[in-house]
């Protein structure tokens, strides 16, 4: 169900999470006027450091997470560009070798989009992540790479292009990696535990009039939204309104279909 949520568009997840959020926030408003009703002896107000300590508590650990979960969002896009630049520099090297070989370099760097693209892609926007196996396309670069060669002009060429393979498989692995959602179950629990306490203490807290409580609560409740809604969206990069996206990829096997 999570994994669906994540996959919808910024807007979709964030009416969800504020029909949640509203939800709760509408049942803690009417429970609080229900037992602020019952003991009018009893001074809610006087826990407005208890509802401090759990607002900061719960502001450092969405922070933490909204980082981590950018920093994830950065090394998968980097990744996926230092790809691209990769996969590019060994089609532009593999014009050194013969018309026989180039021909297979060229191919095998489209075989690897095109895997990245119909089938990396869609595992990495998921649970089932792609493993860090032997990509098809590289490896095809590879072995079209097993030859002697002629000349100087060919020899330059293939080291070139066995360097920048290493290079873009380095990158391809950075970024199956980055693809894998940060945030497990039990930090999302004490996430969603944490903000119910705060708004629970922000209704007791103003709870001298109804008016006060429910605007408080209210304003409340749309910044964890808004800040959930972000979260949700960077938690996976490869998924959802926020993700890298594949016009690098896209641009490049378009242009190498055109050239030959």
């Amino acid at each position: 169900m999570f994994e669906f949520i994540q996959a919808q568009t910024s807007g979709i997840i964030f009416l969800f999470v504020l029909s949640i959020a509203a939800s709760i926030a509408g049942a803690v408003l009417l429970t609080t006027r229900m037992i602020v009703k019952r003991h009018v002896d009893i001074p809610f107000s006087a826990i407005v450091p208890a509802v401090l300590s759990t607002g900061l508590i719960t502001s450092l650990l969405l922070g933490f997470v909204f980082q981590r979960a950018w920093e994830s969002f950065d090394v998968a896009s980097k990744s996926l560009n230092q790809e691209v630049i990769h996969l590019g520099h060994i089609a532009s090297a593999s014009s050194f070798l013969s018309d026989e070989h180039s021909a297979k370099v060229l191919e095998g760097v489209k075989i690897h989009i095109r895997h990245v693209l119909d089938t990396e892609w869609q595992q990495m926007a998921t649970d089932r992540g792609p493993a860090l196996t032997r990509a098809p396309g590289l490896a095809a670069v590879k072995a079209a790479l097993m030859f002697t060669p002629a000349d100087e002009g060919e020899r330059v060429g293939k080291q070139f292009i066995m360097s920048a393979l290493s290079e873009a498989a380095t990158a391809r692995s950075n970024r199956i990696r980055a693809s894998h959602a940060l945030i497990a179950a039990a930090l999302w629990l004490t996430i969603t535990t944490l903000c119910i306490l705060l708004i629970i203490g922000i209704a007791f807290a103003t709870s001298v009039t109804f008016a006060t409580s429910a605007l408080s609560v209210t304003l409340s409740t749309l910044a964890i939204t808004c800040i959930l809604t972000i979260i949700i969206g960077f938690d996976r990069p490869f998924s959802g309104g926020v993700a890298v996206s594949k016009e690098p990829m896209q641009e490049l096997l378009g242009f190498l279909s055109r050239e030959k």
